[in-house]
């Protein structure tokens, strides 16, 4: 079975070379990556075509910021895989990380797996970028895991119970012909926040079991906007709000944005917890 990965990029080329130097060794005549360059300055162009990997990455321009959401769908019409892996511009590839997406689609399902935040100065990712052993780059970053001190002392994962929740693109992959059943992404998304998550209720509208394998792992190089909170959270409930108007005819699902929109507004993202500390270690190294 094909693969095609998709990734979506903006400006993030140190962390993006990691990403494709960790895909070096697993992609082969099977697998293509094709790299969206969703309105990246000229100087992230002129040094991405400086840089030389074992395989050719097939590259779309545009000229102009368009959103993640159309970037993906960009990357989706061109693919040639039977499945699509989305990958995103700054987490790095565990070994193995192809195949075993490949090969958890035996059977029809979405498939995802862990996706732990690591934190690096940019001048530590760049010497890790010109590491030439990679198993050496995959035990430097699991030694810098960023604990999520709420992930063991929630009540209730709310993933369990609204599935779709789990439709994440740093690390999912689905066959390409039920992303082209349900319309792909939703192109009304500008902003960050929730468009794969709409897709995920589609997906998971047409039946589609969400299958985990905490054996395909990729590693979140952690950057500034990641603690940029306040402008997370706004973009996030702006998509939200679109997401309650859109499926306000379905009542279950209708009652669950709402409450994903209460916990939002109220407890905020995933990352507040580590955003102090976080954001004040990266205005002490150098970027």
């Amino acid at each position: 079975m094909r693969a095609s990965i998709v990734i979506s990029t903006k400006d993030k080329l140190s962390r993006l070379k990691l990403v494709l130097q960790a895909l070096e060794p697993q992609v082969n005549h099977q697998v293509e990556v094709i790299i969206v360059f969703d309105g990246c300055n000229q100087s992230t162009m002129n040094r991405f075509n400086q840089i030389h990997f074992s395989f050719s990455p097939i590259k779309i321009v545009c000229e102009t910021n368009v959103g993640r959401a159309v970037a993906r769908n960009l990357g989706i019409k061109q693919a040639k895989g039977e499945i699509i892996i989305f990958l995103d511009d700054d987490r790095v590839p565990c070994p193995g990380f192809v195949q075993m997406h490949i090969d958890g689609h035996s059977e029809k399902c979405i498939l995802y797996g862990e996706r732990p935040d690591v934190f690096f100065s940019e001048n530590e990712i760049n010497e890790l970028g010109n590491e030439n052993d990679l198993s050496h780059v995959m035990e430097t970053l699991k030694s810098r895991i960023v604990n999520k001190e709420d992930s063991n002392t929630a009540f209730i994962d709310p993933g369990k119970i609204f599935k779709w929740l789990n439709f994440l693109t740093g690390n999912i992959s689905v066959e390409k012909k039920d992303i082209e059943k349900v319309g792909m992404f939703d192109e009304s998304f500008k902003e960050w926040g929730q468009e794969d998550i709409d897709l995920g209720i589609r997906l998971f509208r047409e039946k589609l079991p969400f299958k985990k394998d905490d054996h395909i792992v990729n590693f979140h190089l952690l950057h500034p906007s990641n603690f940029d909170i306040k402008e997370m959270k706004m973009k996030s409930l702006v998509n939200l709000k679109y997401m309650i108007k859109k499926y306000k005819k379905d009542t279950v699902l209708f009652l669950s944005l709402i409450i994903l929109f209460i916990k939002y507004k109220l407890i905020g993202l995933s990352i507040d917890h580590n955003a102090y500390e976080y954001e004040q270690r990266f205005s002490k190294v150098k970027l």
